[in-house]
Order: structure tokens, then sequence, then C-alpha cells
């Protein structure tokens, strides 16, 4: 069997890209529009087509993560085409071009905490688990409006847009409290871009005129059925007294309302006062996510 490595860069490339990561992940599926938009934006990154025989069987990328000191890395490789070593070859690749366009010291890949033998791929190749997430998800049907703490009142992104770029102070405390294993952090740019993209579902708490509160509703890259819970965050002199419950509750009112059948979220390990919230809804766990992660180079490690 020829195998073949090449950097995508036709539409029909990035195509094939796109199949072969929708068939691996059909729960995170991407399109064509978005990596194009993606690649404008990061062209330091790398994606990667490995073809045996003249057929595209894996896709790879790698670039920046959201945090400033790790790179981020993703293979995807067709099932009748694993361990044949394209994977390997492609971690290869992709991590040389990290090493050399990025200059970081660190690489993180995500892998499904059900498939033991993308965990075990990775484990042998010098990963570990750093940090995992969990996906809770609820089924919408009719949904009431939670009640607000004394002095507050709620308003919506679509009423008022200006007061998404006013939450975004609130949102860097919010992502500094996360307890995940390095800093999170997204520039104002992506948080405009990527947070609230169903606005009239994306709710902002006011005490007076102060931003106490915020909840976004964001559109689902592959199903216009499902909306995804995005950044819930309270100011920390506001915590405690239900106004969290509060906005999640307007949210998931306004989606059952508007058509919706189903909103998904993620919580990180060290988040269970959040995890404890959406429970409280209703919310069911359904997937578990792991964060592995390595030193680079790769240069130490075998990849035969």
């Amino acid at each position: 069997m020829s195998i073949e490595l090449r950097p995508v860069e036709t539409e029909a490339e990035l195509e094939a890209y796109v199949r072969i990561w929708n068939a691996i992940t059909p729960d995170e599926p991407t399109s064509a529009p978005l990596q194009r938009d993606r690649r404008a934006r990061g062209p330091r990154r790398l994606y990667l087509l490995s073809w045996a025989d003249g057929v595209p069987v894996a896709s790879g990328f790698a670039g920046g993560s959201d945090s400033p000191d790790r790179a981020h890395v993703a293979i995807r490789v067709l099932t009748g085409a694993r361990r044949q070593g394209i994977g390997s070859a492609a971690l290869r690749r992709l991590c040389d071009h990290l090493t050399q366009a990025y200059g970081l010291a660190t690489v993180s890949a995500k892998v499904d905490g059900r498939d033991d033998g993308s965990l075990a791929f990775a484990r042998r190749f010098g990963f570990e688990e750093v940090d995992r997430e969990v996906e809770q998800v609820i089924e919408l049907g009719g949904r009431a409006t939670g009640r607000l703490p004394p002095g507050v009142r709620l308003t919506t992104v679509a009423e008022r847009p200006e007061l998404l770029r006013e939450a975004y102070a609130l949102a860097v405390a919010g992502y500094a409290d996360m307890a995940t294993w390095m800093p999170v952090t997204i520039s104002l740019d992506e948080w405009l871009r990527e947070e609230a993209t169903l606005p009239e579902g994306s709710f902002v708490a006011l005490g007076g005129d102060e931003i106490v509160g915020f909840s976004g509703l964001c559109r689902h890259s592959g199903d216009p059925g499902i909306a995804v819970d995005g950044l819930t965050v309270v100011a920390r002199a506001w915590r405690r007294r239900g106004l969290a419950i509060a906005l999640k509750r307007s949210e998931l009112a306004w989606a059952a309302a508007n058509g919706f059948r189903e909103v998904v979220t993620w919580t990180q390990r060290g988040n269970e006062a959040m995890r404890a919230v959406n429970e409280r809804l209703g919310y069911r766990y359904r997937k578990v996510e792991l964060t592995v992660a390595r030193a680079l180079p790769l240069d130490d490690m075998s990849l035969a």
C-alpha cells in the first residue's frame, strides 16, 4: 500500500477533510465553510490529508489552542485504514509543523472517553490525561423561566447587542475561575465572533447598570435542531443566589419556544458547581472527552 501525506490545498481536498472528520466524529461535525474561515484566520494552521493508494483515508489538524502556551493536534483515521502506520505518520508530520511554526513546548489532543483504541494510541506516543470534560444534554419540552434575585433584570444580546462586548470582562474573569489544567484565554475578537451566535436566546443579567451575569446560546455546527449552551458566568459577588439557574432556564425556555429539540453543554473537571446546576435543570450525561498532552518535540519517541 502506498501512503502519502499532503497539506489540504484545493476545495476538493477540503471537502475530503470534512467528510473524514464527520465520519469519525458525527456528533461534533464541521463544514467546509467553517474550516475555510478558520484557515483564513489562522494561516499557520496545518490541515493534512493522508492518502492510501490515491484515496484519502485520514485527516489531521495542527494549530494553536485556547491556551497561549499550548498547541493542539487532531487526527481522524477511517476505521478500515487503522493499524497501518497512517496515524503515526500524520502525528509526526503535524507535531513537526507545530514545533517549527509555533515554537510551543506542549501539545494536546482530545480523545473520546469511549474510544479505547484512540486512547491507547495517544498513550503509546507519550500523551497522558491532563483534563476531562463531560457532555450534558437536555431534551426540550415546555420550559418555565427562572426566578431572579431581587434587583436583577434580564435582557438579551439581540435586544442590546452592545452588551456582548461589555460582558467580555466578566467572561475573562469566569474563564480564570475555571479549574482547567492550563489557563483558558479567549480574545475579544473570538468572543464577539463565537459566543452568543443565537443572540435572541442569549441572556445578560443586569444589577442596575452593572452586568452581573451572562449565559450565551450558540448554534450547533451540524444540526439546526440543537443549540449549544456556551459560557454561563455570574459575577463573584452575585453567586449562590440562583442567578445561574435563572439564566439557564431563560435560555431553555427560549430554545423550546423556538423549535429546538435539544441543548448540549460541556463542563470541565473541577467545575462541579455548574455541573450540579445542569443536573437540577434536568440535563443528563452523554459523553466524556479526555484532554491528553505531552511535551514537544517528538524526537524522543519512536513512531514506527
